[in-house]
Protein backbone atom coordinates (compact mmCIF):
# COMPACT_ATOMS: atom_id res chain seq x y z
CA UNK A 1 0.00 0.00 0.00
CA UNK A 2 1.15 3.52 -0.75
CA UNK A 3 -0.64 4.88 2.34
CA UNK A 4 2.05 5.55 4.96
CA UNK A 5 -0.34 4.97 7.87
CA UNK A 6 -1.24 1.50 6.64
CA UNK A 7 2.29 0.51 5.74
CA UNK A 8 3.98 1.76 8.94
CA UNK A 9 1.72 1.17 11.93
CA UNK A 10 1.63 -2.64 11.71
CA UNK A 11 5.41 -3.11 11.60
CA UNK A 12 5.80 -0.55 14.39
CA UNK A 13 3.36 -2.41 16.63
CA UNK A 14 5.09 -5.69 15.77
CA UNK A 15 8.52 -4.32 16.70
CA UNK A 16 7.19 -2.85 19.95
CA UNK A 17 5.58 -6.16 20.84
CA UNK A 18 8.75 -8.12 19.99
CA UNK A 19 10.86 -5.70 22.04
CA UNK A 20 8.48 -6.00 24.99
CA UNK A 21 8.45 -9.79 24.88
CA UNK A 22 12.26 -9.81 24.64
CA UNK A 23 12.45 -7.54 27.66
CA UNK A 24 10.06 -9.71 29.70
CA UNK A 25 11.72 -12.98 28.65
CA UNK A 26 15.43 -12.04 28.73
CA UNK A 27 16.34 -8.59 30.00
CA UNK A 28 14.08 -8.36 33.06
CA UNK A 29 15.02 -11.80 34.50
CA UNK A 30 18.72 -11.15 33.86
CA UNK A 31 18.41 -7.72 35.45
CA UNK A 32 16.62 -9.21 38.46
CA UNK A 33 19.39 -11.78 38.87
CA UNK A 34 22.06 -9.08 38.58
CA UNK A 35 20.24 -6.91 41.11
CA UNK A 36 20.47 -9.71 43.67
CA UNK A 37 24.08 -10.65 42.94
CA UNK A 38 25.63 -7.27 42.13
CA UNK A 39 23.46 -4.98 44.21
CA UNK A 40 21.84 -3.02 41.40
CA UNK A 41 18.27 -1.81 41.50
CA UNK A 42 15.91 -4.35 39.94
CA UNK A 43 14.46 -3.46 36.55
CA UNK A 44 10.79 -2.54 36.32
CA UNK A 45 8.30 -5.37 35.93
CA UNK A 46 6.06 -5.44 32.87
CA UNK A 47 2.93 -7.58 32.84
CA UNK A 48 3.67 -10.32 30.30
CA UNK A 49 0.01 -11.27 29.79
CA UNK A 50 -0.69 -7.97 28.03
CA UNK A 51 2.23 -8.48 25.64
CA UNK A 52 1.30 -12.09 24.90
CA UNK A 53 -2.31 -11.06 24.20
CA UNK A 54 -1.07 -8.39 21.80
CA UNK A 55 1.30 -10.88 20.13
CA UNK A 56 -1.44 -13.46 19.56
CA UNK A 57 -3.74 -10.75 18.22
CA UNK A 58 -1.09 -9.60 15.76
CA UNK A 59 -0.34 -13.16 14.67
CA UNK A 60 -4.04 -13.87 14.21
CA UNK A 61 -4.57 -10.76 12.12
CA UNK A 62 -1.50 -11.56 10.03
CA UNK A 63 -2.78 -15.10 9.45
CA UNK A 64 -6.21 -13.84 8.42
CA UNK A 65 -4.65 -11.27 6.10
CA UNK A 66 -2.52 -13.97 4.46
CA UNK A 67 -5.59 -16.16 4.01
CA UNK A 68 -7.46 -13.19 2.52
CA UNK A 69 -4.67 -12.50 0.02
CA UNK A 70 -4.46 -16.15 -1.00
CA UNK A 71 -8.22 -16.37 -1.65
CA UNK A 72 -8.38 -12.91 -3.28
Amino acid sequence: SQDKFVSRWRPAVGWLCATGVGYVAIIQPLGAWLSVNVGWLPPPHIEAAILIELLFGLLGLAGMRTYEKMKK
